[in-house]
């Protein structure tokens, strides 16, 4: 089976869990690694509602496709970008139901492209502090609780993303990777 096959590759892939305080800049991060400006943006609100699976691999053309999609985008087009991005936004926002803030249900994309590395990129929803007008009451445990079940993955590579400007034992954050990974948190 076919599908099972690349589900296994995929899990034997170096995952990179991407993990930080909201608008710490995890996106930005993703990004360059991706070589494309692929996941929505906003400022000042919650953009990244559910997990982000991203599988890269080596390819002649810098494409993207979604999981369970036939469009392949061209990433080096902007419009092709803006595309991407708004379909990636229309199903985070599908996928979470009526009284919640985030949801676990997994949007998985393939990408090509010269010189990109075989891996699995995760982008999270962002660690809050206190759940603010709008939100779910339970949206913050809601997400610590899917950083932690992400990061518990065996081929996981945390990348712990704060902001520059918060010491690192009063980011919320740390004490989520730090249970994770107890050997693992190292200052740069």
């Amino acid at each position: 089976n076919r599908s099972s096959d690349l589900n296994y590759i995929q899990d034997q892939l170096p995952r990179v869990v991407v993990v930080g305080d909201q608008s710490a800049g995890k996106t930005s991060v993703l990004e360059m690694l991706v070589e494309a400006r692929i996941f929505p943006r906003g400022s000042g609100e919650m953009m990244t509602r559910s997990p982000v699976k991203v599988t890269l691999s080596e390819g002649p053309e810098h494409v993207a496709q979604l999981r369970n999609g036939t469009k392949k985008y061209d990433l080096t087009k902007e419009s092709e970008l803006k595309l991407l991005r708004e379909e990636i936004e229309a199903q985070m926002r599908a996928s979470v139901k009526p009284g919640q803030t985030v949801t676990n249900d997994t949007i998985s994309l393939t990408v090509r492209g010269p010189g990109l590395n075989r891996m699995v990129l995760v982008d999270l929803p962002g660690v809050i502090s206190t759940e603010t007008a709008g939100m779910a009451s339970m949206t913050k445990s809601s997400i610590t609780s899917m950083c932690k079940q992400h990061m518990a993955n065996p081929n996981a590579i945390i990348l712990c993303i704060q902001d520059g400007s918060v010491d690192a034992e009063r980011s919320n954050v740390t004490d989520i990777v730090t249970s994770a990974d107890p050997q693992g948190m190292y200052d740069t």
